[in-house]
């Protein structure tokens, strides 16, 4: 008798245990989305598809959220730019002022060539100089005298020549005209003016080669000092050129910098066209950060940096993007390796505020973003390839499939890029649920 009481009661709480799991847990999973049965044709929007009523759905709005994004890359302090000191005389290196590592300033000097060689050149530059000065000086106190002189006989023989014909003009004046009667009376005066005559035809042959020495004279003199000049322009040039060669060998720094390299030594034999340059001056060392691919649009001249560097434990620095290279570089250095593996980053370069870094220090920059975009809970998002990506939204009653741009994750939260717009109703459980389904939205 009390085996069978046993048995009974032992039967009804198993019937109960069943009754008690089947209402809190098996009836509750039909209309649960995250159980294997709502999606099944038991499931609860499959039995409300059969009698044609709305399937209840929970919702949330696309909306504008502010996003925080932190974002890290690796780097080193790089130049933004290297300057190359090469000779541009032929020498032997004197003297060099600066090691490597050394802060320089403007002007600073940094090589020096031995300068005996080209202050010879100076001193024969203005020898040579101040002697064509002397000759074109002599040459213009000959030829003022020569042309003087020539000018001179000229004017004299002008004179006579001038006088003769006034003697001419007055002999035609007071003589009458002649006939066969007055012609031996005249024969005294005739006589006269043949003679001036004469005179007169030995002037003009003495003034014509008189006038043409002079002009021939002044063609000549005047080419000769225009020699003089042309050889004094000339040993100027070479004077100039001299002192310009004298003062390249030494070698001043053409900004502010750092030494990074010392290729020359004291002895040796430099010239233009050096294998290798004398120094190497680093100018504005920034730290260079390379960023993933993936974040090609993440950054932008002017954002702020937060410097982290393996030389300086503990510390931080402060700094901002100043230079970006859009230019996807990778990391392999053989082309004729190439993997799905292959990492490729762009550049970014930052100047860091109160230190003074030299080149090859190794670090990590870190990026704190701040930006508003559309975004909807991820558990309503369909993922597709490239970015793409699939939502159910709720339209004039009925379920519509939109297809969508995506962004990033944040937390649990999906950015939308493009294909949705501000307020659109979002289902955030759309598994088991076909397009044209009718539904009923439960905000969240």
């Amino acid at each position: 008798m009390m085996s069978r009481l046993i048995k009974i009661i032992l039967s009804t709480v198993f019937v109960g245990v069943i009754v008690i799991l089947t209402c809190n847990i098996l009836l509750p999973s039909f209309k649960d989305p995250n159980s294997r049965v709502y999606s099944s044709s038991y499931g609860y929007p499959a039995r409300q598809r059969a009698k044609g009523q709305p399937i209840g759905v929970e919702t949330a709005l696309a909306q504008i959220t502010p996003l925080e994004d932190s974002l890290a890359a690796p780097g080193e302090a790089v130049p933004l730019e290297e300057i190359e000191i090469n000779p541009q005389i032929k020498g032997i290196v004197a003297e060099v002022y600066v090691a490597e590592g050394e802060k320089i300033t403007k002007g600073q000097p940094l090589v020096k060539i031995e300068p005996s060689e080209y202050e010879a050149k100076v001193n024969l530059a203005r020898n040579n100089l101040e002697l064509a000065q002397s000759q074109l000086e002599l040459l213009k106190t000959f030829a003022k005298g020569r042309l003087q002189r020539l000018d001179k006989s000229v004017a004299i023989a002008e004179t006579q020549l001038q006088q003769a014909e006034m003697k001419i003009q007055q002999i035609k004046g007071i003589m009458p005209e002649l006939t066969p009667d007055s012609l031996k009376k005249s024969e005294a005066q005739v006589t006269i003016i043949r003679r001036i005559l004469q005179e007169t035809k030995q002037l003009i042959k003495k003034i014509r080669p008189t006038q043409e020495k002079l002009s021939l004279t002044q063609t000549t003199i005047t080419q000769k000092i225009d020699k003089g000049r042309l050889e004094l322009t000339n040993r100027q040039l070479k004077l100039e050129m001299a002192l310009q060669d004298l003062q390249r060998t030494v070698i001043a720094a053409p900004t502010d910098g750092l030494v990074s390299q010392v290729n020359a030594a004291r002895g040796e034999l430099v010239y233009p066209g050096n294998r290798y340059p004398l120094l190497t001056i680093s100018e504005q060392v920034t730290f260079k950060a390379y960023v993933d691919q993936a974040r090609l649009n993440a950054l932008q001249v002017g954002d702020r940096a937060t410097v982290y560097l393996s030389a300086y434990p503990g510390q931080t620095f402060s700094g901002k993007v100043i230079k970006i290279n859009p230019t996807v570089e990778t990391t392999a250095n053989r082309r004729y390796k190439r993997g799905i593996n292959q990492q490729y980053t762009y550049a970014v370069w930052i100047d860091l505020e109160d230190l003074d870094l030299p080149p090859g220090v190794q670090g990590y920059a870190q990026f704190k973003l701040v930006q508003t975009s559309i975004t909807i809970p991820e558990g309503s998002v369909t993922h597709l390839s490239g970015g793409e990506g699939m939502v159910m939204v709720v339209d004039s009653g009925h379920a519509v499939v939109k297809q969508v741009r995506l962004g990033r994750k944040f937390h649990d939260l999906r950015q939308v890029l493009g294909g949705l717009e501000v307020g659109e109703p979002v289902v955030i459980h759309p598994r088991a649920i076909n397009p044209g389904d009718l539904l009923s939205m439960d905000n969240g």
